[in-house]
């Protein structure tokens, strides 16, 4: 018969056994008496991280060091009833709830908590507690179900009419016109159930791997033909209007992924606006570069159906952290928005969502293509592998419209025997990285205002590019309009650093300089 191993027991003495032991487990661990303060007696660092605290002090003040005030106050009374009723029935004294907490910064996060209860030597009875941070996966859960909700309509509508056309046919074989008739509604269901699926396993597959862009010559109205159709069906099933004009230009583009950014962003627009509402979606050209790249514009706007001002409010916070921290967690505008964002960057381009007094939403999308021009085939696809460096430290791109700053960059790197090549836009820059054979830049150092594809977009498209170098290339951005916004974008996008304006020949050589050693 094996020996029952006996309960560790917590006393003064034990206490600083505990305590370092607490110190080396992944997770957070706090005890806190049975009382009706619930006083603490010890947290682990974990825990004060999780609340945002630098030290005991500041976890003190913002808790009271109690178990009480680490809850969030509206989650207290019915986590609580649960723990007690867990314990009540538990032949082992444990328990599991989930709750809320409030970090010292005011923001909310999500707790998983186990605890056990115990009698301890020197402290009465006590609660041994582990807590995990599942504030993600609970906004992955919210995701799940924010995108059933989204999906209800469009799944169950079809489907009840497809059960319809099954009884009229069953109800009138001998009819065939009736017969006929129905068959062409349930093809048409099918076409629109099948497409739908289609959908969301292509969302699904993109959210889980690295997005490739394969480019062909494309019209971009044609194109814009092709997703008119896609919405025939839910056109005329909600009795809403589609309008869309996209100017008639030859590109180079993916269509699939150029027709997966429309086919979301117009569901979420179909599933947020009322019937008998108009649907915009209008196309143009920004500008030109010289070399051959355009940068397009396209808007889809619609008014918002039914909302409260709560919900509006929230609808546009949503929409925000969407778009600015490519989290993809916010599906009610439409079936997968966020993966929205991530196919937009790899594309090169930056999407953009207001959402006025009014309620309008308006959904802008910045793309740069290249123009088709047969004169341009042989250099586009010519692939450089140059790696001749003898007398120069490394090898530098540098990208500037600005052609005082960009002649004043080369002067200096030249001079201390760094090899640079310039260029004048995002585009350029992309497709001058591309003809390279890899590990052929040591660095680039962008702008990030740029007039065709802006630094920000180059090098999320850089970083993007299917090759090793793509990830490893140092990339420093440089502007003279420099804000907290433009170096956390920049970081955002990939950016190594951040070079400061107005251009110190000394500061500029120092971060080059260090990267090359």
């Amino acid at each position: 018969m094996e020996n029952a191993i006996p309960e560790f027991v917590l006393t003064k003495d034990t206490l600083p056994i505990i305590r370092q032991m607490a110190e080396n487990i992944p997770g957070g661990f706090f005890v806190y008496k049975d009382t009706e303060k619930a006083e603490i007696i010890f947290v682990n660092s974990v825990v004060l991280e999780m609340f945002g605290c630098g030290d005991l002090e500041e976890f003190k003040a913002l808790t009271g060091y109690s178990f009480n005030g680490m809850v969030h106050p509206e989650d207290f009374i019915k986590i609580q009833s649960s723990i007690d009723l867990q314990i009540d029935r538990s032949e082992k004294n444990q328990d599991y709830v989930e709750y809320r907490i409030l970090r010292k910064d005011g923001s909310v996060r999500y707790i998983e908590d186990y605890g056990h209860f115990a009698t301890a030597g020197d402290y009465g009875n006590v609660y041994y507690v582990f807590i995990a941070d599942v504030t993600e996966k609970h906004k992955a859960q919210m995701s799940r179900n924010e995108l059933i909700t989204s999906l209800a309509d469009d799944i169950i509508v079809p489907l009840m009419e497809a059960g319809e056309c099954i009884t009229n046919i069953k109800n009138n074989v001998s009819n065939d016109h009736v017969v006929s008739d129905n068959i062409l509604k349930l093809e048409e269901a099918y076409s629109y159930l099948n497409g739908l699926a289609k959908e969301i396993h292509e969302n699904s597959d993109i959210s889980q791997r690295t997005v490739a862009v394969k480019e062909v010559t494309c019209n971009t109205a044609v194109e814009g033909a092709n997703i008119r159709k896609m919405f025939m069906y839910k056109e005329s099933h909600k009795r809403q209007e589609l309008i869309l004009d996209m100017p008639s230009e030859n590109v180079y583009m993916d269509p699939v992924l150029f027709q997966r950014v429309f086919d979301n962003i117009i569901s979420g627009a179909f599933n947020n606006s009322s019937e008998d509402s108009i649907i915009e979606v209008k196309g143009k050209i920004l500008r030109r570069s010289d070399t051959g790249f355009a940068r397009f514009e396209f808007t889809v706007s619609y008014n918002l159906y039914g909302m409260i001002q709560e919900s509006f409010d929230h609808f546009k916070r949503a929409l925000d952290n969407d778009y600015r921290q490519d989290e993809g967690n916010y599906i009610g505008a439409g079936i997968g928005f966020g993966y929205v964002q991530k196919i937009i960057n790899v594309m090169g381009g930056t999407i953009k969502v207001t959402c006025n007094k009014d309620r309008i939403v308006t959904v802008k999308i910045y793309l740069p293509f290249k123009v088709y021009d047969e004169s341009f085939m042989d250099e586009r696809y010519e692939v450089y592998d140059d790696q001749y460096l003898d007398g120069y430290k490394g090898r530098v791109l540098v990208v500037e419209d600005n052609e005082e700053d960009g002649v004043l960059i080369e002067e200096i790197l030249s001079e201390n025997d760094y090899k640079i090549e310039c260029v004048a836009d995002g585009c350029d820059a992309v497709e001058t990285f591309k003809r390279h054979k890899e590990g052929f830049y040591d660095m680039i150092i962008t702008c990030l205002h740029l007039p065709v594809m802006t630094g920000y977009e180059a090098i999320r498209k850089i970083r993007s590019l299917d090759r090793e170098d793509a990830g490893k290339v140092l990339i420093y951005a440089i502007s003279s309009e420099v804000s907290k916004e433009d170096k956390v974008i920049a970081a955002e996008s990939g950016a190594n650093g951040y070079v400061p304006m107005p251009l110190n020949p000394q500061e500029l050589l120092k971060i080059v300089n260090e990267n090359f050693l």
